[in-house]
């Protein structure tokens, strides 16, 4: 089966959708499909052998590029796919239903963010309802000229339906390299000179106000977490705030920001941390904290609906209240009970096990070949 993979964003960008999309062709290749990844941008010195790139206005955001069509090279090697699979609605999704259209190809579309709150973040004098009322006419247009809506939980799948989308939604995570997060050695603890004694936490992800990094280093600076350390992984453009925000927390020594990190190196990391943080309330199903879990990492996270849908508090992490008192305070309770970590690790672990790649992979060609015997 030939399947076109249609993205606003890809190398160098650093992101879910970017380590999907990777692991998501890897998979299909093996199993001997023809995928094709369509999006802008110059080649990249990573791009797999079916990325196809067209010319694209520069974002300030890495791996992304403004578009409104693809070269005539690209369209005619799109014209010969079996099935198109958009991963943002915008500029990809239009496309997408545009080519499928004209040349008689089903079409998926993931819905993979919270555009309500993302274009609340971006535009601060606009509020959550009004960003919702702004989104609700586009999207429907563009869901209703796709032939199915994929969403990676049922709580994403819910805030897609209050951007006004009515047609039938259907739940496929976005799955993770469990064998490769098995296998990662952690580098050793010389490499890092300021690793100190005691439990590590990790964070993993895009450095941006709408991820609320601010909140783990307050909650760092709380006294329960005396002595405790936390690794940055990421960049973005809230990285030099946050930086001058930890310094004058008293935290230079103990937040440790390493910046954008390769897929291995992150997984690296996550070897070598005993917890994942994340105060994001924004997300709809993370990669990083599939990941996170999948490297046996319990998660401590903000009680929110995408939450709920991954952390069970007790077996595989902890919920807490979204101010850093409360954060700190389930962090701590993480850092001085080793044996709760390690219970906690190994559900971490066990819960995972449906977001391997392998897995996820399956059920979106299940999907595929629907699509496609229905032409």
């Amino acid at each position: 089966m030939r399947i076109g993979l249609l993205t606003d964003c890809y190398r160098p960008g650093v992101n879910g959708i970017v380590h999907f999309l990777a692991l998501h062709q890897r998979v299909l290749r093996e199993w001997g499909h023809e995928p094709f990844v369509f999006t802008w941008g110059p080649p990249h010195p990573d791009d797999e052998p079916g990325v196809v790139r067209s010319w694209g206005a520069p974002f300030p955001r890495p791996g992304y590029h403004l578009g409104g069509r693809y070269s005539r090279r690209a369209e005619a090697l799109l014209a010969t796919m079996d099935v198109l699979h958009a991963q943002q609605p915008a500029m990809s999704g239009v496309l997408a239903a545009r080519y499928g259209r004209r040349y008689g190809i089903p079409v998926v579309l993931t819905c993979h963010s919270r555009y309500d709150m993302l274009w609340a973040t971006a535009l601060p004098l606009l509020s959550e309802r009004q960003a919702v009322a702004l989104l609700r006419r586009p999207m429907r247009w563009i869901t209703e000229r796709c032939d199915l809506i994929v969403a990676p939980s049922e709580s994403a799948a819910a805030v897609v339906r209050r951007l006004g989308v009515t047609q039938p939604i259907e739940i496929v995570p976005c799955g993770v390299d469990l064998a490769g997060a098995s296998s990662t050695s952690a580098p050793a603890p010389g490499d890092l000179g300021w690793l100190r004694d005691g439990p590590l936490a990790f964070y993993l992800g895009r450095l941006s106000a709408e991820k609320d990094v601010s909140l783990l280093l307050e909650a760092l600076a709380q006294p329960a977490l005396a002595g405790a350390h936390l690794l940055v992984g990421g960049d973005g453009s809230e990285r030099v705030r946050l930086e001058e925000r930890a310094t004058v927390l008293g935290l230079i020594d103990r937040a440790h920001f390493v910046g954008e990190v390769s897929q291995e190196q992150a997984l690296a990391y996550a070897r070598l941390a005993a917890l994942f943080v994340t105060a994001s309330q924004i997300e709809m199903l993370p990669i990083s904290v599939l990941q996170a879990l999948g490297a046996g990492l319990p998660v401590v996270a903000i009680d929110t609906p995408w939450a709920r849908n991954v952390i069970e508090p007790g077996v595989n992490g902890l919920l807490t209240a979204p101010d850093a008192a409360a954060f700190a305070e389930a962090w701590a309770c993480l850092v001085r009970d080793g044996v709760l970590r390690a219970r906690l690790s190994t559900g971490a672990l066990e819960f995972s096990r449906q977001y391997d790649v392998q897995h996820t992979t399956a059920l979106l060609l299940e999907r595929y070949r629907r699509l496609t015997q229905r032409r």
